[in-house]
């Protein structure tokens, strides 16, 4: 069908992107003090050979799609607490990528990480052949969890790539399981579960594929990614990713009760409720059919069979303006300020959940960043205004994902240069980006989401507390400079990487989040 090669290029350009998609600062007195960490200049060159491209966006297919039953998502706050059994758990996480592993899980310990994303079991590889399983294919896998544990780190397992036997595409890695060979997988998934459940490995949270809503059609045949989407279905494949998860759910069950299974991080191309235009001015709607394919699991009886939901969500860095956004969801700059992009796709996740009766279901974001360039070399990608954005956004990120009720969020990635999303350089050396990372890490330990701040015009950020503290991280919602007269002096103040600043009770707020101190 004609309509569908706007589409593909899309849905390849973009997976092809998610692929792995001065001194330090003095302690606070606000809370515990921070690593100690050399870091990188601003501007301080992060090269990328990463291969990309830009972003194509597609219109609607053809066919009529019948009206999704999703409500219009409310713009609410999340939770004021995490679900248990996350209470007292941080929502710090970083993916890792690339064989540096033992050193990479060393410094994302000392950023301040709980969790840990790791891309890392193909069944294909430990079942080649039907019924013959070759442990021994995840010899590496074992001494890679073996160095998270030693540094108190929480994994998060993916599990993924069908084997050639038990694929409905053949050639198919990243697409769906035949029917008849669901059973296997579930057999595949207890013994898996079994033997890394327990100690010395003890992972207990199990995501299963990696962006499943995208059709197999449009990506490599040996596509790294989940594939499982069906654009000719109204709900885009989820309900066959349904059929998996009742096997697997209880499989993985079985083998560790207290094991957790994520729906695998889904893309969410755009808004489906509120669909963006193909370009500004067109008045034709973007097809956004992927980001129906969570509706499809549910409305096909998955909704019992999975925890938590994984989902991914990336701004894009503006060299235009210097600040950010994603049109895709009335997100970013222009059109909704400066505030991410997990805030819109939270809200759309949560409004499905509740219409099909799953509220109590957690929401884990596993891979976020600000994303620069088409391959992050543009000139754009390698100044001071980028690296001063990305740093402020780390904390606009994960003051959000804590006020949004998430039990994770996750940076993508450590240190590998794609489209300088990366905290550290490819040598390891931190960047500001880091240290705003660690900051932020400590001042939410601990901490419980207090409220808004919505008590100034152009202003926005969150209130927290932590024992007897109340901090308030804020920021300028517009970009432009604005003087505010706080309700009391704060007893200290900080700037987004942690430098102690002097307090003051009539200070101006600009795009760079500060955080604010009442109390002992």
């Amino acid at each position: 069908m004609e309509t569908r090669k706007p589409l593909s290029v899309f849905l390849t350009i973009l997976l092809l992107l998610l692929v792995g998609c001065s001194e330090a600062t003095p302690s606070p007195t606000a809370g515990p003090p921070p690593t100690e960490i050399a870091v990188v200049e601003v501007g301080e060159s992060e090269v990328s050979t990463e291969a990309a491209a830009v972003e194509v966006t597609a219109a609607a297919p053809g066919e009529t799609e019948p009206t999704a039953a999703v409500a219009a998502p409310t713009l609410t706050p999340g939770p004021t607490a995490l679900p248990a059994p996350f209470q007292g758990e941080s929502i710090m996480g970083i993916e890792l990528i690339g064989p540096n592993f033992g050193s990479q899980a060393g410094l994302s310990a000392n950023a301040g990480a709980f969790w840990i994303r790791w891309n890392a079991v193909f069944w294909s590889d430990v079942e080649p052949t039907e019924g013959d399983r070759i442990w021994g294919a995840l010899s590496i896998f074992d001494q890679q969890i073996l160095s998270l544990a030693s540094q108190n780190l929480t994994p998060i397992v993916i599990v993924r790539s069908t084997p050639v036997w038990a694929q409905v595409e053949p050639g198919s890695f990243c697409g769906p399981i035949l029917p008849e060979a669901l059973d296997n997988f579930g057999i595949f998934l207890y013994e898996l579960v079994a033997r890394y459940s327990a100690p010395p490995y003890n992972v207990k949270y199990w995501e299963l594929w990696n962006e499943p809503d995208v059709d197999p059609r449009f990506v490599p045949s040996d596509q790294i990614f989940g594939c499982w989407g069906d654009e000719d279905d109204a709900f885009y494949g989820g309900g066959r990713y349904a059929e998996m998860l009742k096997i697997a759910y209880p499989a993985i069950k079985e083998a560790d009760p207290e094991a957790q299974v994520l729906v695998g991080g889904l893309l969410l191309d755009c808004d489906p409720v509120n669909p963006p235009e193909i370009s500004p001015g067109s008045g034709v709607p973007k097809y956004c059919g992927p980001s129906k394919f969570l509706e499809g699991i549910l409305i096909n009886g998955g909704g019992d069979f999975f925890d938590g939901v994984s989902f991914h969500a990336y701004d894009l860095y503006d060299p235009t303006s210097g600040f950010f956004g994603n049109p895709n969801w009335h997100s970013g700059y222009t059109l909704s300020g400066l505030t991410p992009v997990l805030i819109p796709k939270v809200r759309f996740i949560k409004s499905v959940l509740a219409t099909y009766g799953h509220s109590d279901k957690y929401l884990i974001n596993t891979e976020t960043s600000l994303l620069c360039g088409v391959t992050g070399s543009e000139p754009e990608c390698n100044n001071g205004a980028h690296t001063e954005m990305k740093t402020d956004y780390v904390a606009m990120s994960y003051t959000a994902a804590a006020a949004e009720g998430l039990v994770g969020n996750i940076w993508f990635t450590l240190d590998r240069p794609w489209r300088r999303s990366a905290l550290t350089l490819p040598n390891g050396s931190p960047t500001t980006a880091f240290v705003a990372y660690n900051f932020v890490a400590q001042q939410l330990e601990g901490a419980s989401f207090w409220g808004n701040v919505a008590d100034f015009e152009g202003v926005t950020g969150y209130k927290f507390r932590r024992g007897d503290l109340e901090f308030w991280v804020v920021w300028s919602l517009d970009a432009a400079d604005h003087t505010i007269e706080l309700p009391e002096m704060p007893s200290a103040l900080y700037d987004v990487v942690g430098t102690q600043l002097q307090p003051v009770q009539t200070l101006v707020i600009t795009e760079s989040p500060v955080y604010l101190m009442f109390g002992p």
